[in-house]
């Protein structure tokens, strides 16, 4: 599951989105923010825009955009330049 925002305050449903995520036996979620406030990045949570050059695509990855149309753009463009077929991008 990949997030991205303006900060985490802002990032709205938070708390019951990491929730969720825990839920599945093999989901992670990462989470990009162009303002981390007081946070520092780690593992799961990276500064500045979405980078899928910095996260692992798994075989099979299905993708399921939202968000703005230039934003979807991108991360649908950055997907198919990293091997995820056109088709399985929703």
């Amino acid at each position: 599951m990949l997030h991205a925002d303006r900060s985490a305050a802002g990032h709205a449903h938070r708390a019951e989105l990491i929730e969720l995520v825990k839920q599945l036996p093999h989901a992670r979620l990462h989470r990009f923010y162009e303002d981390l406030g007081e946070r520092q990045p780690d593992g799961s949570v990276r500064l500045g825009r979405v980078d899928l050059d910095a996260l692992p695509i798994e075989p099979g990855t299905r993708a399921y955009l939202c968000g703005p149309l230039p934003f979807m753009a991108a991360v649908r463009d950055a997907l198919i330049a990293q091997g995820v077929p056109k088709e399985n991008i929703h």
